[in-house]
């Protein structure tokens, strides 16, 4: 079964609003910790590699949005079976991330610098639908969106 994007029409397929729901969850999880509710996953060959959700409160670190945990993760993930830094940078760029809104700016230069995608994004702020990508500076080719923004919005 696919389910309908309300913006543009297209259809997603369970296992993107399956990837979608293991974002949202790890967003639920950074609400229950008292922090902005927002989390993502990192996606490889269809498996999900990374997870991360903001932890910006309980690390007192302003710098500890989701995308930034979930990339730590898989970096020590990767440094842990014999990669080095470089070789695991070289591999961001078959992975894409699933998060629950947009990235700011500081993690969408991460995400460039290393060359991972973001696929789709949901963005919810008190059940309107809106859509940030229209930002010049996510326009420069220095961000590569390559998906559609995925409404689950009430």
């Amino acid at each position: 079964m696919e389910t309908d994007n309300i913006a543009s029409g297209e259809r997603f397929s369970p296992e993107i609003l399956g990837f979608m729901q293991l974002a949202i969850d790890q967003a639920k999880l950074a609400s229950d910790s008292l922090e902005v509710p927002v989390g993502c996953v990192i996606v490889e060959d269809g498996n999900v590699i990374a997870a991360g959700r903001n932890r910006t409160n309980e690390t007192r670190n302003a710098t500890r949005h989701a995308e930034m945990e979930a990339l730590d993760v898989l970096l020590v993930q990767r440094q842990g079976t014999g990669f080095t830094a470089a070789e695991v940078a070289e591999k961001f760029a078959a992975c894409s991330l699933y998060v629950t809104c947009e990235p700011c700016i500081m993690c969408a230069a991460a995400l460039s610098i290393i060359g991972i995608s973001v696929d789709h994004t949901e963005i919810k702020l008190n059940s309107a639908k809106i859509c940030l990508f229209t930002n010049d500076w996510m326009t420069l080719a220095l961000f590569r969106y390559k998906g559609s923004i995925l409404w689950l919005c009430k």
